[in-house]
């Protein structure tokens, strides 16, 4: 059995899982999404320290910069609420991730595995990134993330409507249970332009 969820399917371990099976059997997910989000602040730490030394001697900045330098600090995930009648609620999602902006959380993300996408259809996880934008714009960073099987077409389609939010960044995606090709990965990567950055895997808007 395969759930057809907007513009794919879904796989085989979730086919049989509704929305409130999934978030009942999610603490293995939030133990891989703590751990994603510690390795994205060590490496964002690491990176800005090497962005402001560079600065610092004076080197030109890239197109990212202003963005990049500000990755840094608790990074707090977007977990998506759900009513009583399994529908994304936006209402509550935005109130939590408001309670973490206003706690001092400087960086906020949404992405596969914490975010629920597996749950969600595309343009449910439009809708959530957008109202999640709106909270944050001009408060803390947003990385917003792509779904993990979109093709080059639609992550573009994405960043865009990501930048007319007011996301600052998009966290671009792959499917690595797939265990794909170093030709893949490269060739996936390679078809953004020159605001991808491949030491945070995220595009600035």
């Amino acid at each position: 059995m395969s759930v057809d969820h907007g513009n794919h399917k879904e796989r085989e371990p979730y086919a049989e899982l509704t929305r409130r099976d999934f978030i009942r059997s999610g603490s293995l997910g939030a133990a891989v999404g703590l751990a994603a989000t510690h390795a994205l602040s060590v490496r964002a730490a690491v990176a800005t320290a090497t962005t402001t030394k560079a600065a610092a001697a004076g080197a030109v900045a890239g197109p990212y910069d202003s963005t990049f330098i500000k990755i840094v600090g608790p990074l707090g995930p977007a977990l998506c609420a759900f009513t009583e009648d399994e529908k994304v609620d936006l209402e509550s999602t935005t109130k939590w991730v408001e309670w973490q902006v206003a706690a001092g959380i400087p960086l906020i993300w949404t992405t596969y595995g914490t975010t629920h996408y597996m749950a969600l259809t595309d343009d449910e996880i439009l809708a959530l990134n957008r109202a999640i934008a709106g909270v944050t714009r001009n408060r803390a960073v947003f990385v917003a993330s792509t779904n993990y099987n979109w093709p080059v077409r639609k992550c573009l389609e994405f960043i865009e409507q990501m930048r007319a939010a007011g996301a600052d960044a998009v966290k671009l995606q792959l499917d690595w249970s797939l265990n794909p090709s170093d030709n893949a990965v490269f060739g996936f990567y390679q078809s953004f332009p020159a605001q991808w950055d491949p030491k945070l895997g995220i595009h600035v808007t």
